[in-house]
């Protein structure tokens, strides 16, 4: 990793036995970082050679949609009084209730992978997971997991992964995927709250 972009942003990733031997390879991971100008305003990352966040995508949108109904500029037109304001909010983000926490279980025997992850997007999370981990969807098992909603699967009760009231199905920051290509564990492994 050259570059981080947010705070929390994970830069490395370590694979042991144990939890005491994640634990001493991590007192082993030494960085240096160099300080980058912060981009704090929207706008004006958004102009013409704006310093960008994510050089892989060549832009710092990040999406855009207009939703419409009706005539807006004849309703405007029509209007008896205008206001013309300019509003400003502040930032909101999702504060989860619980960790954002998903359990995976790879299966040899079948080179498949079953995930638990508390969403109530269950289909969404099943073609993310299949496409990050380089698996036809044939080969991923997604189920939901919830402390409050249990959900039992051929008489296996599913792990409790945390809640589901929150932003959990969608990627930001604290929200690190498995990469592929790193080899599959045969024993299930959580992500970190």
């Amino acid at each position: 990793m050259d570059k981080v972009r947010h705070v929390g942003e994970a830069i490395a990733v370590i694979v042991a036995s144990s939890r005491y031997e994640a634990q001493d390879a991590a007192e082993l991971v030494h960085v240096e970082f160099e300080s980058l100008a912060a981009i704090v305003d929207a706008e004006l990352a958004l102009k013409p050679g704006a310093e960008l966040i994510n050089e892989q995508f060549q832009t710092n949108l990040i999406g855009q949609f207009a939703v419409g109904k009706g005539d807006a500029a004849a309703a405007l037109a029509d209007a008896p009084f205008k206001l013309h304001r300019r509003f400003y909010t502040h930032r909101y983000a999702g504060m989860p209730m619980e960790c954002r926490g998903v359990i995976g279980a790879y299966d040899p025997r079948t080179d498949s992978v079953t995930i638990w992850s508390p969403t109530q997007v269950v289909h969404w999370v099943h073609r993310e997971a299949a496409a990050i981990l380089r698996l036809p969807e044939s080969r991923v098992r997604s189920l939901v997991s919830s402390q409050r909603t249990r959900c039992r699967t051929r008489r296996t009760e599913a792990p409790a992964a945390g809640g589901n009231i929150r932003d959990g199905a969608h990627d930001g920051p604290g929200c690190e995927r498995p990469r592929p290509g790193t080899g599959r564990s045969q024993t299930p492994q959580h992500s970190p709250p």
